[in-house]
């Protein structure tokens, strides 16, 4: 029983670490393709200049993979560890 729920937890983390690092390859793109729009977009809800907005989407891209490490990738690779 024990070995089939670390076997569980294992594709989880797995998985949850594919769909984040999706998730962080589309926003990049997509900031980097739609930068105008996305800009544009941001200046009409919040007064923020062009350069600070530049500079949040990286803070914003750094913390989400920074997140993504911390909370999925090397729980995976411990249980992998664990598991062979």
């Amino acid at each position: 029983v024990y070995m089939n729920d670390l076997l569980v937890l294992q594709k989880f983390f797995g998985w949850a670490s594919v769909v984040g690092m999706i998730i962080v390859a589309f926003s990049a793109l997509m900031i980097i393709i739609l930068r105008k729009p996305i800009v544009f977009l941001h200046q009409r809800f919040i007064d923020i200049p062009e350069e600070k907005l530049n500079e949040l989407y990286f803070k914003f891209l750094a913390s989400f993979k920074i997140g993504l490490y911390i909370f999925f990738i090397i729980p995976y690779i411990a249980l992998y560890l664990m598991n062979s």
